[in-house]
This record gives structure tokens, sequence and C-alpha cells, in this order.
């Protein structure tokens, strides 16, 4: 979201959760524990680790980058279901496309560390892969996520 004097925020990253009240002044928990559209795959009972943060951030990157969801179903659940079983509906066709692929591997252990994906990002920022901007502002993505 970028507030009225430009300044950038990331508002939801697939965390929140809605709550409730009940009685007494708690809250109950309803629903999934986060936004459908930026879930990893292991949201459906495997255990969730940093892997699916950067999981989380390649779907933002992506989107920065095609200017759309990789998975792209109509709805969140149908988008849901498109992140547990299938692959990106796209090839990389730039470098933070590339970079957010990677970070989309179904298999966490197979996803880059935020390290390692700050390190790529800038040998391709150096390289003039992409502008200084993108760079930017996928770096305060995955340094969120370090």
């Amino acid at each position: 979201m970028v507030r009225p004097d430009g300044y950038l925020k990331v508002l939801d990253f697939g965390l929140a959760r809605q709550m409730e009240p009940i009685e007494n002044g708690a809250v109950w928990s309803t629903g999934p524990a986060g936004t459908l559209h930026y879930m990893s795959p292991e949201y459906r009972g495997e255990n969730v680790t940093t892997a699916s943060d950067m999981f989380s951030a390649g779907l933002v990157l992506f989107e920065m980058a095609a200017g759309r969801h990789p998975f792209g179903g109509e709805t969140p659940v149908e988008t849901a279901d498109l992140i547990q079983r299938s692959s990106p509906s796209a090839k990389a066709k730039d470098a933070l496309q590339s970079l957010a692929l990677l970070l989309l591997s179904k298999i966490p252990q197979e996803r880059p560390t935020a390290p390692q994906a700050l390190h790529l990002l800038k040998a391709q920022e150096r390289r003039g892969k992409f502008p200084r901007l993108a760079g930017s502002i996928a770096a305060g993505l995955l340094l969120a996520n370090d």
C-alpha cells in the first residue's frame, strides 16, 4: 500500500487472522491463518518455517515484476489450491521474475534463504538487470524475512 505521502508499506504478508469476539471479552480466531493468495504450499498441515515466508516474498516479487499473481485463480480458494498443486503459470521474463520463481519452489528446502536471495538480487542489480527501485523494494521484502 502506498500512503498519500508516497511511503510504501507492506500491510499483510499472509499471516493475518480474523478475530471474532466471544464472551468475557475473549476473542476467537476464525478462518485460515493467513491470506490465501500469499500462503505457502505447506500451510495445509506441514511445519511452517522461514522458508514459508520466503515463498510469500516470492509471490509478492512475482507480482511486482509481472503485474499479476503467478497462480492466478479466480477466487482466493482456487488460488490457494493452485499454489498447493501447480507450478506458476508463467516463465521468467526478467531477473526479478527469475528470483521470484526460485522462491516459489514447492520444496521448502530448495528455496533460497533471505541472505541468499539478497545476494542474488544484488548481483542482478549490479548487472543492471532491473531498476534500482525494484531492487530496493525487493531487498526490503527479503530483509523483513531475515
